[in-house]
C-alpha cells in the first residue's frame, strides 16, 4: 500500500513526529483505524457467506494469531478456510507495517526490525514512545505539579492547563494500572492551594455533589477573573 493511497484517509491523520506527549493519542487513533478494519473485513466475509475471520487487525499489536491447520483428511471447505485465514494474518501485518513505516518518524524502523512479528515491533514502539510506564507517569505528574507551581495569565488559563496534562496522567496510568491517578477532586484541591484562602472559603461548598470540577471552575473563574499569578 503507497503513501498516495493512505494520505487521504489514514497516513495524514495519524502521522506522529515523536512527541511523547501525543503518542497516547496517536495509539488511541491507530487503534480505532484497526479496529475499523477489522470490523469491515467482518462484514465483508459475512456477505459473502464465509465464515467469520479468525484474527483482528488490533490483536496484531498483542500477539500473532494461533491457526490450528487441518490435519489429513480434512473437509475442503475447512482447508480453504485455514488458507483464508493465514492470508487475512499475513495481510493485517503487512498493513500494519506499512502504517508504522507512514506515520511515525522517519528513521524508526529499519529492515531488520520490521522483519519481526507485529507485537515486538509494537512493544518497541511503546518502549521509546510511551509514557504508560512508572518512569513515563511519573514525568507527567512532575508537569502537572510544575504548572501548580508555575504562574499562569489567568485562572481558565491555568483550569486549561491542568485539564489537558491530568487527561494525559490518567490516560497513561488506565492503560497500566487500570485507574487515572489525579482525580478531579485532587486536581481541586491543588488549584485551591495556591489561592488565598480568604477570597474563596465562603464560597466553596465541600460536598459530593457541590465539589466538582465544573462548578468550582466557575465559582473560581468568577471570583478571580482574569487577575494572573506572577
Amino acid at each position: 500500500m503507497s503513501k498516495s493511497k493512505l494520505s487521504d484517509s489514514v497516513a495524514d491523520k495519524l502521522s506522529f513526529h515523536g512527541n511523547k506527549n501525543l503518542f497516547a493519542a496517536y495509539k488511541k487513533k491507530l487503534k480505532a483505524h484497526l479496529k475499523a478494519m477489522s470490523d469491515a473485513l467482518v462484514v465483508t466475509e459475512l456477505q459473502a457467506k464465509r465464515r467469520h475471520p479468525f484474527a483482528r487487525y488490533e490483536d496484531a499489536l498483542v500477539q500473532e494469531p494461533v491457526l490450528e491447520e487441518p490435519g489429513p483428511g480434512a473437509l475442503v471447505e475447512d482447508q480453504a478456510y485455514y488458507a483464508l485465514q493465514v492470508a487475512f494474518a499475513n495481510n493485517q501485518q503487512s498493513h500494519i507495517k506499512n502504517l508504522v513505516n507512514l506515520t511515525l518518524s522517519s528513521g524508526f524502523a529499519d529492515d531488520k526490525s520490521m522483519q519481526k512479528p507485529v507485537h515486538k515491533i509494537w512493544r518497541a514502539i511503546e518502549k521509546l514512545y510511551g509514557l504508560n510506564t512508572a518512569s513515563g507517569v511519573v514525568e507527567l505528574v512532575g508537569k502537572f505539579d510544575e504548572i501548580v507551581a508555575s504562574d499562569f495569565k489567568s485562572i481558565s488559563h491555568l483550569f486549561r492547563q491542568l485539564k489537558a496534562t491530568r487527561d494525559q496522567v490518567n490516560r497513561n496510568s488506565a492503560e497500566a494500572l487500570k485507574i487515572g491517578l489525579i482525580s478531579q477532586q485532587m486536581m481541586l484541591m491543588k488549584v485551591l492551594s495556591i489561592l488565598p484562602g480568604h477570597l474563596w472559603g465562603s464560597v466553596i461548598v465541600f460536598t459530593p455533589e457541590e465539589f466538582t470540577l465544573e462548578k468550582i471552575e466557575s465559582k473560581l473563574c468568577a471570583i478571580f477573573g482574569n487577575k494572573s499569578k506572577a
